[in-house]
């Protein structure tokens, strides 16, 4: 198991209708998908594949 640390979390973006998270994972080269539920947050299991270690994440203001 790959704790919190050796993921090296790299960025944060919220979802535009603030119900997603996603979150940069350097060690893994993924970003991990979380959901938020009122003011639970809960990871939802899945995760996008990144060719490279994401560098930088940007979310755009709608």
């Amino acid at each position: 198991m790959i704790s919190l640390v050796e993921l090296r979390r790299v960025g944060i973006v919220f979802s535009p209708d603030g119900h997603y998270i996603y979150i940069g994972n350097f060690t893994t080269r993924d970003i991990s998908i979380l959901r938020v539920d009122g003011t639970d947050v809960v990871d939802t299991g899945k995760r996008m594949k990144l060719p490279a270690q994401p560098a930088s994440m940007r979310g755009g203001a709608w």
